[in-house]
Formats: C-alpha cells, structure tokens, sequence
C-alpha cells in the first residue's frame, strides 16, 4: 500500500476542487492525516458540482496510472481507483455524498466546511453525524464500545456546530443531554435512550416541515430499494474458487482475504461455502435444526453415498441459489463487500454425490437460470501432488475430476485455471489479479495486460 502516493493523489484532487470552486467538506478519513490516510474519504459535495466533482477526481487518478471504476446511487457515488503496476496493486477509494438523512430528517443537504486540514475543507457537523448520530440513531451502541478508535466524542472544533445541529434537530434539553453523554461516554444513558431521540427526531421534524418529511420518506424508501434486491447490479463481484479436495482453496482464500483487505477499499470480505446458505443444510433441516453451523474451513471427508430425491434436492438448492443471492448477497455486494466462494453449483456437476445427488443431471439448468458468481476460478496441479497434500480421494478420482472442470473451461462455464505450482502468497497474487480483471469487467472498464 503505498501511503504517501495515495495522500499525494487526494491532496492534488483537493486542489484541484478548490481551485474550481468545488463546495467540498470532508466528513470521514481524515483521523491520521498527514501520517496516514483512511480505507477512503467520505466528502459531501453540493449536489450540483457532483458530476464536476467527479469528472475532475477520476481524471486525476487516471492521470496517476489509476483505473477508475464508479458506482453510482442518489445519495452517494463512490470512486474507486486501481494502480496495477509496480508489482503490489493498490486502491483509493473516493465516496462522493450529495446528503445525509435519517427517516424524514435531513441531516445534511449540502457541505458546509468549518475549517480545513491541508487542502481538504472539513464540514464539523457532518463529521460527527458520519461518526457518532447516525451509529447511536441506528443503535449501534455496542460498536463504540468495541472499536480500538475513539469515536464517541466531541472534537474541540466540532463542538460549535455539533451544538447548533443537536438543538435545531432535538431541541435544547436533548441537545444538552446528548453532548454530555458523548463527552462522559456514557454507553448506559446512550443505550436506554436512542429509540427515544429517534422518535423526537422523528416527531419534531415531521411537526416543522410535514410536506418535505413526506418527500424525506418517498426519497428514504427509494434509496433502501436501491440497496435491496430490486437494485441494480453491484459493482463489486462475487468470486467462486474450484477444484478438487487438496488442491489448496482454502489456504489461498484466506492469503487472499487478508492481503484484500489491506490493499482495497472493500468495507468487508466474505468467504462463503458453496452457497449463499440462506435455507439451512438439508441434513440440519430433516433434523429439526434451522440453525447452519459456520464453515470453518476444517478438513471434512466428502459425502461417498447419493441420498434419495435428487430432483427435490436440485430444486432447494436452486431456491437458496437465486433467494440467497438476491436477498444475502447481492445487498452486501451494492455495499462494496466482496464475497469470495469456496465452490459454487458447478461442483455438483463434478462430484454429484458428495451434495447427495446420484447423477449431476440438472445441474446445468440450475446453473443457467439461477445466479451465480461473476468469475469461477479453477485451481490446477498434478493429482499426485493434490493427493500428497489432503489423500480424501484416490488420485483417480481427483484426475476425473480435474477432467471435468478442464471441459467446464473449454465450455465456458470456468473463468480461468490457475496453476497451484507455487508458493501460496504467489498463487494468491494471481488470484487477485483475477479478481481486480473481474471487478472491472463487469463494470465495462479494461484494464492493461
């Protein structure tokens, strides 16, 4: 991750903004500058200079040998930019805010810059809503409680306008209380009092201004369709690892989570078994229990016997395949989480009986007509290598199967085989340059060769 490069992009597109009148504030990221910098900069723009604002930030990145994608929704349009050369890639993530509101209550409509660090204008009010309101109006007290980071306060510069913005949305008395419970922190009066300060907020905003409450509702429900399964499609993709037991998945999945999350603006990474696992696991069901145990990633000798009702079977399946993803995964997706799978669907077209089908009949309509993940990556080497390292299958089988998912590829159906004839952090870099190509392919972006 390079820090400075990164700190020196952002100064120069702050400059930039100012020197073309750009109403700019930023609310978040800031913490540690000029050390450091955020995971990304949340800065609120008047919403008429948002696609000025824009233009001129992804020129800039461009320009630094960035290549930009964009996801845009009414509220926000986040930036994301990707330098691929040098060897260890690295992202700025940029999150553009036109307004901030909470049910009818319009928090924040446009940036009103208090004071400034470096080039960046600050918006004192907007920081502490970022920061503190909206975590304590959506009851998140528990989260000041765990974060290292020591969120719940008042900065001495925010203190004038945190004032202000407390009377104008809950009146003086609950203003007063308020500030004194952020300052002493007093998690306790926080947490027995937020569904009450929600209702105020509510009431009162509706009692000064009715018709724009009703907007603020129309305005609110669209932006959460937005983020629902109705949405459009994320910009950030789901990725599916394949191949046969001992071929190395899960040790390079989690090399590749953790470097991830150091390297990119993903707000999350998740490693996921198969299936979004929005119904429960068959066997669990038929026991009575709805509760899935989490997959922890533990050696497991693979089912050897077909169970009955294979066509029952595929249809669940397909149910947790198409519900799961539009319900689980697509709203962590439009989220900016990265969802990595440890096998897909596919895999019941190679090894049938281990999900408990006798034939892998049905597997390709169910794959056709449910989603699945932007890019299945096979992970290839020698079956007397894959059997050395994890001997759950004769190297029969595992050359079978490796057979198989080779006529998946040629089809099609698998994105790309990676070779598994290297050290896992080398394996790991492949993938994620897997995963950076995917990224921007499915939001029409190339990136070089």
């Amino acid at each position: 991750m390079r820090t400075p490069e990164k700190i020196a992009i952002l100064e120069t597109i702050a400059i930039s903004w100012a020197a073309k009148k750009i109403n700019f504030a930023v609310a978040h990221g800031l913490e540690a500058y000029p050390a450091d910098i955020g995971r990304d900069l949340d800065i609120f723009v008047d919403r008429r200079q948002m696609q000025e604002a824009s233009n001129i930030a992804s020129r800039i990145l461009r320009e630094h040998g960035c290549f930009v994608v964009m996801d845009r929704k009414d509220w926000a349009w986040w930036i994301i930019g990707v330098n691929t050369t040098g060897g260890v890639p690295w992202s700025i993530e940029i999150d553009l805010v036109a307004y901030m509101n909470w049910g009818p209550a319009m928090l924040i409509n446009k940036p009103r810059p208090g004071y400034s660090i470096g080039p960046f204008a600050v918006d004192p009010w907007a920081a502490f809503v970022k920061r503190v309101l909206m975590q304590i109006l959506g009851g998140s007290i528990e989260k000041f409680r765990k974060k290292k980071k020591d969120e719940l306060c008042i900065h001495p510069e925010e203190k004038e306008a945190v004032q202000e913005g407390l009377v104008r949305f809950f009146g003086e008395a609950d203003a007063v209380d308020l500030i004194k419970w952020v300052e002493n922190k007093d998690y306790e009066a926080i947490e027995v009092a937020w569904r009450g300060l929600r209702i105020k907020l509510t009431r009162r905003t509706f009692l000064r201004r009715p018709l724009k409450s009703v907007g603020m509702i129309f305005t609110w429900a669209r932006n959460e369709l937005a983020l629902s399964p109705f949405g459009k499609k994320p910009a950030i993709p789901s990725i599916a690892l394949v191949g046969p037991d001992g071929v190395g998945k899960s040790t390079v999945l989690d090399i590749v989570r953790q470097r991830l999350s150091q390297q990119f603006p993903f707000t999350k990474i998740h490693i996921k078994h198969w299936r979004p696992g929005l119904l429960p696991p068959l066997k669990l069901l038929l026991k009575g229990k709805l509760k899935t145990p989490k997959h922890d990633g533990k050696a497991v000798m693979p089912r050897r016997e077909a169970g009955r009702f294979r066509t029952a079977r595929l249809l669940y399946y397909f149910l947790d395949f198409w519900l799961g993803w539009h319900i689980k995964d697509k709203p962590k997706q439009a989220t900016l989480q990265l969802i990595l799978y440890d096998r897909c669907a596919l895999d019941m077209a190679i090894d049938p009986v281990r999900f408990g089908l006798s034939s892998g009949k049905g597997v390709t309509w169910l794959w056709k007509r449910s989603p699945h993940p932007d890019a299945v990556i096979l992970l290839y080497d020698e079956p007397t290598r894959i059997f050395a390292r994890k001997p759950e299958l004769t190297q029969e089988e595992i050359a079978q199967q490796l057979h198989r998912w080779m006529a998946l590829y040629e089809a099609g159906a698998v994105t790309a085989v990676v070779r598994v004839d290297d050290k896992p952090e080398i394996v790991s870099t492949r993938i994620e340059r897997l995963i950076i190509d995917t990224t921007f392919r499915i939001n029409n972006t190339k990136l070089p060769m």
